[in-house]
Order: structure tokens, then C-alpha cells, then sequence
């Protein structure tokens, strides 16, 4: 064999050795193979969460960070101190991510501790201590400026500045006051304007005129008979007055009215339940601020104490949904479209004990829902007299069936002789919560929803003492995109802003 063949094969020899002894690179560009590098030795792990401490309101959400550094799986794996009673993280791991979400029963505040631990390295990790916290901050209470014994209060832009005001019913001067929020959850008055007519207990918004600015209608309980409604259109400045007419005459004692578009046409019509003429009155409206009445539904052998308007049979026409507190069921009028409904069967929906509020909404995301606030017997005294009957002091939720029926109820005891019903979403996790006003316990009840028909235990907040809570409503007062709570205070004549700890 020629030297030089001899040279080749030598150096081939030595190049094969040199790559069968040298660890691979693996990953470089151009070409070189191998797999990946060897993982540092273990203790070489970092472990770091982000944020170390956060408050998070019960029932509400928190997203962690973990840091791992010095490693191939950068990821961890999560657990909560004291398992799922403390609260859960989800994905519990591995992941570099994961969201804490706060009990809704546990003694406030709290301390909770999140540990992440690496998944390549189980000897290093750390730690995160969640403070769980209310839902809620102490009621901050705003005055009416000389109005007296608010019943009902409603929530929207009164002057367009973008932030939410309210407008409340005043039974002792037959006013309606407004006070005008400034973004932060603070409330001024602003002013009071007579509703024409005597003792309002009830209010409803709504556009009833031609212009985009919010009206309101208040049901006047002592007008009469019949009982009034008062007509006040917004002038866009956080003020109203009263159209011409300025009441249009209803039912015999009316107690509630509900206010939307019952025939399509672009104005918000009204329904008012009369509890001494055991009926509903259905006025449309004309367009102009004014309204006819459009249909008297008779509900004799009934009590009609609340109404409310949604969309119960999953039609395109607005239905309505009447307590009836003598009989403790719950009538359906379903909507024709034009502004008047369908003949009422007999009441097949069983309401509960004293039904005195009520809300259509969306409880399981499959169709509209009933809440029912039930009292037991009326206590305006608060001395306990009467005995309260079995059922009273409960909200009774009905799951319907897309078709205008509903399911047996489920209860939830709440305080004590309560008076009034709101919806939002206090922890925004997509479901619908709900919270009663309490008028004998002086508080509010907080129920948070699952998502599947089902609410959390009450939870009850307090505006202070003997404030009697008639009336409570649900916005975001200051501009963080989470609900707040506001009620109108009887005993007390003012308002309290319950602002949301999110």
C-alpha cells in the first residue's frame, strides 16, 4: 500500500476517535447532532414567585409568577397550605404560571401560603403569603340633602361624564333625588326634584323620549286611587323635570315598576304591579316623554308586589315576571312583541314566603333564571312581631327552561326581613352574583354565583347601626371595572357606598 494511503487512513482513524470521545454541543446552527446539554447539578435552582404578597377579596382571583432560574424545566409545581379549604391554584403544575383563587368561606383576613417548587429540582422552591380579604370595604354613607326615607335607588350617567351616579326615591318628601359620582366612589347631591305625586317607593330608568340622556319613573304608592307614576326626563346635566304630563294615573296602591322596551320601537315602555287592585299596568310609550296605557293585566286573587321585565322564553320579545306577596308564586306574562302580553294562566311558579323582589338573569349560561327575595311577613317595627312564617328571609332561585317554565326552587337564608335585590358580577368570574338589602339586620347580603345555578353561603356586610336598608343597586362607582354596592338607608335618610376590595 502507497505511504500516502497509509497517512489517510491514520488521520480518518484519529478524526473517528476524536468524535466518539468528545461530548456533543447539540443545537448550534449548521449541522452538529446530539442531544441536549447535561442539566446543571442539583442546588444549582433558583426559585423566585411573583408578586411575594398580594390581597386577594374572597371568592376572587390572583395570577403568580414563578422564576426559576438555573435550569432546563423552568417549571414548578404549585400547592396551596391546607389544601383546598385555603383556596385552589390552577394549573397546580408544572407550570411556570399559575392563578390563586381565594375561598369564599374562611375567617377574614387570613394569611395563606402559596409554594412553588421546582419540577426538575424538588429541593428548591418558595414561597408566597395571599392575605384573603373581604369582598368588600366599610360602607362609606353620603347624604340627601333634606330628602328623607329613601325606598329604591337606580344607577346610571346622569350628567355624561362617564361616571355612575344614582337617582333615589324619597317616600317622606315625594321627591326624587340625584347625587352625582366623580369617579372615585364618592357620591355629592346634586339635586331633588319633585316627582308629582305622594310617597314614591319604586324607580325605574330608561330613555323615554327622543334624546339619548337617561330618564327615570317613580311609582307614587299614596297617589290616588289609582296610584301615579312620575315621568322625569334627564336633561344631560345630572337633573330632571318633569314632563307634561307629570304623572300618568295606575293601579290602586302600586309598589314596583320595570321599565323596558315591551314593542320594539326604540323607547323603554313601563310595567307597574298594583298591590291593592291586584294588577299589572302595561304603559307604552309615546315616543315624547308621555305614555298610554296600554293593557291592565288582571292578577285577581294576588297580591302584586314586584315586577320585572327580561327575556324568559328565549324569544326576541320582553316578558315579565310578577311577585305576588299574599300568594308567595310567581306570575309569567309572556310578550307578544307589541307592547302588551299574553293572558296570564294561572300561577304555576312557586315564589316563596312573602315575595316583595325579584330579578331575571342568567344563573347556569343555559337560559333566564329567577332570584326571589322572600320576607316572611313585611316588619317595619323590626320588634320581631309577628313570628316570622318557615321560608321567610331566604332568596329562592328557579332555573327555567327556555320556554317559560321554571324549576323547583332552591333556597338560601340572608338577614332579616329583607326589602330588595341586585345582580352583578363582584369577583368577575363570568357569573352572575346576587345581594339582598336587609332591612331588620341593617345589612347586605353578598351571594356569590357558581356558574351553575347554584350561589356561595350568604355573606353579610353592614352599613352601620339601625341604618334600615331599603334598596340596593349594583355599578362600578370608581372606574376600576369591578361592581360596587349601594344602598338607600330609610332609617337614616342617606345612601351607603360599599366599594369592592378588587
Amino acid at each position: 500500500m502507497p505511504s500516502c494511503f497509509h497517512s489517510i487512513f491514520s488521520l480518518l482513524a484519529t478524526f473517528l476517535s476524536v468524535l466518539l470521545l468528545t461530548p456533543s454541543c447539540g443545537g448550534g446552527g449548521g449541522g452538529g447532532g446530539g442531544g441536549p446539554p447535561p442539566p446543571p447539578p442539583l442546588g444549582g435552582i433558583v426559585v423566585t414567585i411573583a408578586p411575594s404578597g398580594a390581597t386577594v377579596p374572597i371568592g376572587s382571583s390572583q395570577l403568580l409568577m414563578a422564576v426559576v432560574t438555573g435550569c432546563t424545566d423552568c417549571t414548578a409545581n404549585w400547592s396551596v397550605t391546607g389544601g383546598a379549604a385555603n383556596g385552589t391554584v390552577s394549573p397546580a403544575g408544572p407550570s411556570a404560571a399559575t392563578t390563586y383563587t381565594a375561598p369564599f368561606s374562611v375567617p377574614i383576613p387570613v394569611a395563606i401560603t402559596v409554594t412553588a417548587t421546582s419540577n426538575e429540582d424538588p429541593t428548591e422552591s418558595d414561597t408566597a403569603t395571599i392575605t384573603v380579604a373581604d369582598a368588600f370595604g366599610a360602607a362609606t354613607e353620603f347624604g340627601l340633602s333634606g330628602s328623607t326615607v329613601p325606598q329604591a335607588l337606580v344607577i346610571g350617567d346622569y350628567d355624561g361624564d362617564a361616571n355612575q351616579d344614582i337617582a333615589t326615591a324619597n317616600l317622606g318628601t315625594d321627591d326624587v333625588a340625584v347625587l352625582l359620582g366623580d369617579g372615585t366612589g364618592a357620591l355629592a347631591f346634586n339635586d331633588a326634584v319633585i316627582t308629582s305625586g305622594a310617597d314614591p317607593v319604586s324607580i325605574a330608568q330608561g330613555v323615554f323620549d327622543a334624546g339619548a340622556v337617561m330618564d327615570v319613573a317613580a311609582v307614587n304608592f299614596a297617589s290616588g286611587p289609582p296610584g301615579t307614576v312620575g315621568i322625569l326626563l334627564g336633561d344631560g346635566a345630572g337633573s330632571f323635570t318633569a314632563a307634561t304630563p307629570a304623572t300618568v294615573g295606575v293601579g290602586t296602591s302600586p309598589q314596583s315598576v320595570a321599565a323596558g322596551d315591551f314593542d320594539n320601537d326604540g323607547s323603554d315602555d313601563l310595567a307597574v304591579a298594583n298591590f291593592i287592585s291586584e294588577d299589572v299596568t302595561v304603559l307604552g310609550s309615546n315616543g315624547d316623554g308621555t305614555f298610554t296605557v296600554t293593557q291592565t293585566i288582571d292578577l285577581s286573587g294576588s297580591g302584586p308586589y314586584a315586577v320585572a321585565t327580561g327575556f324568559i322564553d328565549g324569544g326576541i320579545n320582553r316578558d315579565l315576571a310578577v311577585a305576588d306577596l299574599t300568594g308567595g308564586e310567581i306570575w309569567i306574562l309572556l310578550g307578544n312583541g307589541d307592547g302588551t302580553f299574553a293572558p296570564p294562566p294561572d300561577p304555576s311558579v312557586p315564589g316563596g314566603t312573602g315575595p316583595v323582589a325579584l330579578i331575571i338573569s342568567e344563573f347556569n349560561g343555559a337560559s333566564a333564571d329567577l332570584a326571589v327575595v322572600n320576607v316572611g311577613i313585611v316588619d317595619d317595627d323590626c320588634d320581631g312581631l309577628p313570628a316570622q312564617p318557615p321560608g321567610a328571609n331566604q332568596v329562592a332561585i328557579l332555573l327555567g327552561d327556555g320556554l317559560g317554565g321554571f324549576g323547583a326552587p332552591t333556597t338560601y337564608p340572608i338577614g332579616s326581613n329583607p326589602r330588595a335585590l341586585a345582580a352583578g358580577d363582584f369577583n368577575q368570574d363570568g357569573n352572575v352574583d346576587l345581594v339582598t338589602a336587609n332591612f331588620c339586620d341593617d345589612n347586605i347580603s353578598l351571594l356569590f354565583g357558581n356558574g351553575d345555578g347554584t350561589f356561595q353561603a350568604a355573606v353579610n356586610y353592614s352599613p352601620g347601626v339601625s341604618r334600615r336598608p331599603t334598596g340596593v343597586a349594583a355599578g362600578d362607582l370608581n372606574n376600576d371595572t369591578f361592581d360596587d354596592v349601594v344602598t338607600t338607608n330609610a332609617g337614616t335618610d342617606n345612601v351607603s357606598v360599599f366599594l369592592n376590595n378588587n
